[in-house]
Formats: C-alpha cells, sequence, structure tokens
C-alpha cells in the first residue's frame, strides 16, 4: 500500500508540474519595447492612402476607376473589351457593373461621369484611367475574334490630339476617339483639377507590361520599352495641356517582372546596362522628355503590388497562410526580411518602398509614388485585417501619395481601415501627421504613430500582434514635451470585426505597458495636458511651445478656436498656411530653415494675435 500511496503521490505531483508547465506555456507573453518621438520624422501623411478600386467604398478618402477593362474603354459608347478575362468580349458591362439605367448605356462618358458623381458625392479623390494601347472597342457585340485583332472594323484608333474643334457630341463614325477630346468632355461638366468636383488626376493605362497576354486582339505584340515611353510622354503631354492642374500617374505596372525589365520587353538589352530596373529606365526616359517641353510629365510613380507566397492572395486562412499574410507586408518595407517566394528566393532583400524612393532620387526627383492595386486578401479572417493595417501604416511610414486597394473591402479588411478611419464608430481618425516610432521585434509585432493637426495634445499608437499563441507585453516610451494622462483603448480581436473599446485607464509618465492579445490589434489614443507652461491670461491668449522650435510646433488658446495661421519669414514670405477650427493645434515645420519667423494668429472671434517665432533644427 505505501509503495501505491507513494506512487500516487508522485504521478500527483507529476501532473501538477506539467499542468503548470502547459499553463505557462500558453500564457508566456513576449516582451515587445516601443519608442515614439513626437518631434522626429514630423511630416503629413496622405490622406489618398485610404483608398479602393471599388465602388461604394464610402469611407475611401481616393477612388481609382482601372483595370483590365479600361485599357480598351471608349468613352463616347461607353464600350469596353475584357480581353482574356473574358472571351475577349466587347460590351456594355463597365455601366452595367456601375449600376448605370440602361437607358443610358450609350451616353458619352457615362461611365467616367458615373463614377466622378460618385467621388463628389463623398468627398473623395477621383483618379481615372485613360486609355493608351493604341485602340478602344468600336462596339458591344460580344467575342473578337483572332482574325478580326486590331486593326480592323472591331476596333476604333486612339488618338491623343483631335485636328478639329473640340465638341461634347463625339463624331461616332469616324472610327477615331480623340484623348483630348475626352478629358475636355470632362472638365466641361465637371471643371478641372483645381476645381472642387474636377478630376484630380489620369493614369496613364493600365499594366503595360501585360497587353500582350491580357488584350492579345487589342496589342497582339509585346509592349517595348520604346514603346511605352513614347506612348506616355504623348498622351502625358495632351493631358497638361488639357488640364494643367491635373497629375500624371504611369506606367501601372502589374508586379515585380514588370519593375525589372518590363516583361522581357524585346528592346531591354538596349537599357540594361545603363539601368538596375525598368523602373529607373522609365523615370529617366520621362525625365528627359519633361525637359523637351519644359514641364513635369510624370507627378506619380504608380505600380501595383500583389503579394506572392503561397495561399496569401487566395485567401487561404490555414495557419501558415495566415502568418505569410501578417508578414509580407514587410516585403514593403524591411530590407531584414525575406518573403516565401520566387520573389524572395531571388531577389533579396525587396524593400520595395525605399528601392523606388531611390530610383525617384536618381533619375526624376520630386515623383510621389503610388500603388494603386494591391491586395493582401483574408477578409474573413483576422489576419487580413492585420495585413490590412499593416499596408496602412507602412504607407503612412514610407510617405507614400496614394494607395487604393483592389477587391472588396468588407469583413477583417474593412476593420482595419476603420482602425485608421473610424475606430470609435464616429468617425474619429487616426492623426495626419507621422511621427516616428519603432519597434524592438517586428516580425511580432508593428507600431504605427501620429498626431493631430488640429489637436496637439492627442497621440495616436496602432500596434499589431502577429503572434499566433503569445500576448505582446508592450512597453512603451514616450519622448515628447506633452505628459500624456490618459489612454483609451480600442481593439480589434480575432472573434468578430467589432472594434471594442476597453475602459479608459490613466497613464502617470510617458513610459509605461499595454497587453496585446494574440492576433490582434490596438488603437491607442493618449491624452496629454496642454503643452508645459502657463497659458497667459490677458489680452495675448495664445502660447507656442516650444520657442525655438524644431520639427513640431504646438498652438494653445486659453480662450476662443484659433481659425487660421499664416507664418512669414522675415522678408515677408508666406512659408506656411492652415485653417482649423481648434484650441489646441500642431503645425509641421520639419520644412522649415533655421531663423526666426512671424505667426499671424486669427481667432474664431476675428482677433488677430502676431507672434515671433524661432526655428532651430539641432
Amino acid at each position: 500500500m505505501k509503495i501505491v500511496h507513494t506512487l500516487i503521490k508522485s504521478l500527483s505531483i507529476y501532473l501538477s508540474c506539467l499542468f503548470y508547465l502547459l499553463t505557462l506555456g500558453a500564457n508566456a507573453q513576449v516582451l515587445v519595447t516601443y519608442t515614439v518621438n513626437t518631434q522626429a520624422d514630423v511630416r503629413p501623411i496622405s490622406p489618398l492612402i485610404y483608398g479602393a478600386n471599388e465602388l461604394p467604398y464610402t469611407k475611401a478618402k481616393a477612388i481609382r476607376l482601372g483595370g483590365n477593362r479600361m485599357t480598351g474603354y471608349n468613352w463616347e459608347t461607353n464600350a469596353s473589351n475584357a480581353g482574356e478575362d473574358w472571351h475577349n468580349s466587347s460590351d456594355d458591362f463597365l455601366p452595367w457593373n456601375l449600376h448605370v439605367p440602361p437607358a443610358q448605356y450609350d451616353s458619352t462618358a457615362i461611365v467616367w461621369s458615373t463614377f466622378l458623381n460618385h467621388a463628389n458625392r463623398y468627398n473623395q479623390y477621383a483618379l481615372l484611367t485613360i486609355p493608351m494601347a493604341g485602340y478602344v472597342a468600336a462596339d458591344k457585340s460580344g467575342t473578337v475574334e483572332p482574325g478580326q485583332t486590331a486593326p480592323s472594323s472591331r476596333w476604333n484608333v486612339i488618338k491623343n490630339n483631335k485636328p478639329s474643334g473640340l465638341t461634347l457630341t463625339p463624331d461616332l463614325t469616324d472610327g477615331k476617339v480623340y484623348s483630348d477630346e475626352s478629358i475636355y468632355f470632362m472638365m466641361e461638366h465637371f471643371g478641372d483639377a483645381s476645381s472642387k468636383t474636377g478630376v484630380k488626376a489620369y493614369e496613364l493605362d493600365n499594366e503595360p507590361a501585360l497587353w500582350q497576354s491580357t488584350h492579345p486582339r487589342l496589342h497582339p505584340n509585346k509592349v517595348t520599352v520604346g514603346e511605352l515611353l513614347t506612348r506616355s510622354s504623348e498622351l502625358a503631354t495632351t493631358i497638361k495641356r488639357m488640364d494643367p492642374n491635373a497629375l500624371v500617374f504611369g506606367p501601372a505596372l502589374y508586379g515585380f517582372a514588370a519593375f525589372l525589365e518590363l516583361q522581357e520587353a524585346p528592346d531591354w538589352d538596349q537599357y540594361k546596362d545603363t539601368y538596375s530596373w525598368f523602373i529607373s529606365a522609365y523615370l529617366d526616359g520621362m525625365r528627359k522628355e519633361s525637359s523637351k517641353v519644359s514641364q513635369r510629365l510624370l507627378d506619380v510613380l504608380d505600380v501595383h503590388w500583389y503579394p506572392e507566397p503561397p495561399g496569401v492572395y487566395s485567401g487561404d486562412t490555414s495557419r501558415t497562410a495566415a502568418i505569410n499574410r501578417m508578414q509580407c507586408v514587410r516585403s514593403l518595407w524591411d530590407s531584414s526580411y525575406v518573403e516565401d517566394s520566387w520573389i524572395g528566393k531571388w531577389f533579396s532583400p525587396v524593400a520595395l518602398l525605399p528601392h523606388l524612393k531611390h530610383s525617384i532620387d536618381k533619375n526624376y526627383p520630386g515623383t510621389k509614388i503610388a500603388i494603386t492595386e494591391y491586395n493582401y486578401a483574408g477578409n474573413n479572417h483576422i489576419s487580413g485585417g492585420i495585413a490590412q493595417i499593416e499596408a496602412l501604416g507602412t504607407f503612412a511610414e514610407q510617405g507614400v501619395y496614394f494607395a487604393s486597394k483592389w477587391a472588396a473591402i468588407d469583413g477583417f479588411v474593412a476593420a482595419g481601415y476603420n482602425m485608421f478611419l473610424d475606430y470609435d464608430g464616429q468617425g474619429s481618425a487616426f492623426g495626419d501627421i507621422h511621427v516616428a516610432s519603432n519597434s524592438s521585434d517586428y516580425e511580432k509585432s508593428s507600431i504605427f504613430s501620429s498626431v493631430e493637426s488640429q489637436d496637439s495634445t492627442l497621440l495616436h499608437l496602432i500596434i499589431t500582434n502577429k503572434d499566433y499563441d503569445h500576448p505582446v507585453q508592450a512597453e512603451i516610451h514616450i519622448l515628447s514635451s506633452n505628459r500624456y494622462r490618459r489612454m483609451d483603448k480600442y481593439i480589434l480581436g480575432h472573434r468578430d470585426t467589432n472594434i471594442l473599446k476597453a475602459l479608459t485607464t490613466q497613464v502617470d509618465s510617458n513610459t509605461f505597458e499595454v497587453r496585446i492579445s494574440p492576433l490582434s490589434a490596438v488603437h491607442l489614443v493618449l491624452h496629454s495636458d496642454p503643452p508645459t507652461g502657463t497659458l497667459p491670461q490677458n489680452d495675448f491668449p495664445i502660447f507656442i511651445h516650444p520657442n525655438p522650435a524644431s520639427n513640431l510646433i504646438h498652438l494653445r488658446s486659453s480662450s476662443t478656436n484659433i481659425s487660421e495661421v499664416n507664418v512669414y519669414d522675415l522678408e515677408g514670405r508666406l512659408v506656411f498656411r492652415g485653417t482649423y477650427t481648434s484650441k489646441s493645434l500642431g503645425i509641421n515645420s520639419s520644412g522649415w530653415s533655421n531663423g526666426c519667423y512671424i505667426m499671424k494668429v486669427r481667432m474664431e472671434d476675428g482677433k488677430l494675435i502676431t507672434k515671433t517665432l524661432s526655428i532651430l533644427h539641432k
């Protein structure tokens, strides 16, 4: 019996220890340290990164009308050709897809007009794709057979410039469509790009490296570097002649093989000894063409970026695919990351956005960056929401100008957008001014940070936990002249797409800890005291801090709202102007030169206050 009792006792101890070890493993935390510096890397975040390709996503700040159909779009009749996506069919798909009433299918430019009306209704920036491959659909009679490959009666020829007068009632029998006349039509109905309702930008067609495979009846031969540069510069010249305020996006490349050598372009050998990849050749070519006409012809370098690791784009939600989905966003920026794909195997480190910036700086400085198609999928899984957060945060972090997701924005992907655009269900959004932050372990967790131009007392932090099994114990260190006292926490978990608000908590310093559950993300809104110092209670009710300033200036009123701020250098030149409706705000001064400035602050009650300000960048 004694032996049995001893065995039972030993077994009990063993099971207790095993339970403890299992519990310890299940609850083990990952410690990640984050540093936030509200005075470093201060710059505006483009609102256009919160964009979409599909209607209707009304929260989008920008929308794009693009895709394969637009290559063969005939604006005069709204016919388009599907290419290999659907039997090379020329038909009414575009107006049908935009829910245009059938009686209006043939109305001039009804596809563009419907799209722009939607953009204006929801105050969205509109990017329209303008055809450039040489031909557009001439009819809506269905499949174009191989023997009807362009040029044939099934196609109308694109001409950039009409030799005679432009009209709002184009000739439907001349076998031609004119790009300048299409822009004229839109300007006459909606105004130019500088107006509130006009088209803001035009994209130079869509995925030209794939024209031969996607549109074999329209452009049966591989595009060459020389052809694409000629078509791009000529159409861009027409756009700028018609509407100098409109931006030009190009070349809308489909992916990595196009970036490298324009999908094995027949004439790439003529360029490869001079340029490391096609993107550099394109940028330099457009710069040279711009110098010939003394006008910038390319405003925004436009690429598409789809994930290549197995299962990611297909929407696979297995553990392996979900982990790849959350991690592979790092290919946009992280030179230490090697993704599980042919790109990762042969071309790492990718670090796409820094690579694009380097090519721009060398070949066509001042060009902005757009990713007009991307999609990490996983709409029905938290990995899709986290990947979407990682993408939007990276666009803000890397200074992307425009980004529009391809395909539907719903489920967890929509929740990912909401973490930036509507985290409380009341329209509250991530800040519009980027500030520096970093994570000690980006494989486990990323951080994105911002402040608000309208309220300098608020700091926004969005943090992801990409670990399947373990919570992150987040140790946050904030370097700021503000002292943060209170924290609101909004949580996106793995169970459903609702963003939940946790209880408001107090923080007693700018260093604190937050626990983040496995497979989740949090949006922290930190509230600070007013900037250090006492607000004057006299006839000069504006407090400015710091002064001298470096990258970010805080203004606070002790009475009425601030309505306008103008800053002048000592020679009287305006260096900054902003309008507000707030008692507290922040101004990005990172691009100002060292020296003294005159700041004129207009209050909501009409009172004008003048102060001197010093800028000193260390």
